[in-house]
């Protein structure tokens, strides 16, 4: 797969510059963070996939000129990194990335295609557009300091179920909670349920205990699914959500107020997460739990099944 653009050749990255490509396409990430980035492909590794098979460079005169990254996932999804570009480069360079990085997608486990983006990277978005990409929504990232004291809180009602004891029921209810949701609802079929559940453990360190499917009045109706991030001390909450049947009764504030408890017991400092902007009602909620906004992306996507 090789392109030519006024003498830019662009094309995978050959073994001996996955270093420079990679320094280059992450620039903006703390060594940390890609350390763990790199953890992540390891199972995917292990099955025999190229985890590189879509980190592609531009390159003129031997010059590494531009890089991108569609970087594969558990739940065969993938995140494309923005394409870092110098600035001397041709125009078009960071186009011709992108689609070159897209084709690879072929050989990779991959059916959706994801990125994130901060405001800085905004002049991307055109790139991602003309190659297919579709916007999905901007994010609040919340954030709630969790109190060193929490009354428990008493809602005879409420009860927190561990998912191990019917793993069936988790996916039913959890596919059952997407139905006419207001978080990102442009998702909503775009990937079967064993895919999603796979992905979801891959963040931050899997703990099935704090995996639960929530009953209400002795009902089914729900499902928490939280994950430790140890060397932060904060819990994520990677997912909540309640069935269509059940909603409208303030069921996502009683858990929300279980939950802040059980972190405060648990000694945790923080606990996170991402919603839709969009999602006034969830926003809402969350602020009057407590949570504040600490950032902001904008989230676009493309499937890329019969690539």
């Amino acid at each position: 797969m090789l392109h030519g653009m006024s003498k830019v050749l662009i094309r995978p990255c050959p073994a001996d510059l996955h270093r420079d490509a990679l320094r280059m396409v992450l620039g903006s990430v703390d060594p940390e963070q890609r350390g763990s980035i790199i953890e992540l492909l390891r199972p995917l590794a292990s099955e025999g996939f190229d985890v590189f098979a879509g980190l592609v460079i531009a390159e003129q005169a031997s010059e590494l000129l531009g890089s991108i990254w569609l970087q594969p996932q558990v739940g065969r999804t993938a995140t494309l990194w923005p394409a870092a570009v110098a600035e001397h480069a041709p125009a078009g360079v960071s186009q011709r990335l992108a689609e070159a990085a897209l084709q690879q997608a072929a050989v990779l486990p991959v059916s959706l295609v994801q990125t994130l983006l901060h405001r800085s990277d905004e002049p991307f978005t055109k790139v991602l557009e003309s190659v297919g990409f579709s916007h999905l929504a901007d994010l609040c990232y919340l954030l709630l300091t969790v109190p060193p004291r929490c009354e428990p809180v008493v809602e005879p009602a409420l009860e927190f179920v561990p998912s191990s004891s019917d793993p069936a029921l988790l996916e039913q209810l959890t596919t059952a909670t997407y139905r006419e949701t207001l978080d990102c609802p442009d998702l909503e079929g775009r990937r079967n349920i064993a895919d999603v559940m796979d992905g979801y453990r891959t963040i931050g360190v899997h703990d099935p205990n704090l995996w639960s499917i929530v009953h209400w009045h002795g009902q089914p109706v729900g499902v928490l699914l939280m994950a430790p991030y140890p060397e932060a001390n904060q819990w994520e909450l990677v997912y909540m959500g309640v069935i269509p049947e059940a909603r409208g009764q303030a069921i996502g504030g009683k858990i929300l107020a279980e939950l802040k408890c059980r972190a405060s017991r648990a000694g945790v400092d923080h606990i996170v997460l991402a919603a839709d902007a969009a999602n006034h009602p969830a926003l809402a909620m969350y602020s009057q739990a407590g949570y504040t906004e600490w950032t902001r992306r904008v989230a676009y996507v493309k499937s890329v099944d019969g690539l």
